[in-house]
């Protein structure tokens, strides 16, 4: 299952970047930024329930930079942005269902958006 350890794992081995803690508020929020500093991804956990899902859990979400935003949308592991452009960027998932290499495959695609 992937989750917070992976995640920080596949940023550093397949992206050479490490989180950032920008928000006071929200300590446990990183951000992933590219060589020019300009964020291409965005890991947090929130309640399910502000994506409208039946839980009253936390959930570990991604939030990505896609051209694709409308296509890959599906409101089971992919969901529009929370608190973010949902036309430019994707929250994703992340759980037992995600594959990784999609992941990374999406992961990728932020990167090079925001570049």
């Amino acid at each position: 299952m992937l989750g917070e350890v992976e995640i920080l794992e596949i940023f550093k081995q397949n992206f050479n970047t490490s989180p950032n803690y920008p928000f006071k508020k929200y300590p446990n929020f990183a951000t992933f930024c590219n060589h020019k500093g300009k964020w291409f991804a965005l890991m947090m956990k929130i309640s399910a329930k502000k994506l409208n899902i039946n839980s009253d859990n936390e959930i570990l979400l991604l939030n990505l930079k896609t051209d694709v935003a409308q296509i890959l949308i599906d409101h089971k592991q992919i969901y529009p942005a929370y608190h973010m452009n949902k036309t430019h960027w994707i929250s994703v998932k992340i759980d037992d269902k995600i594959d990784k290499d999609f992941l990374i495959d999406l992961i990728d695609t932020s990167l090079q958006l925001s570049l």
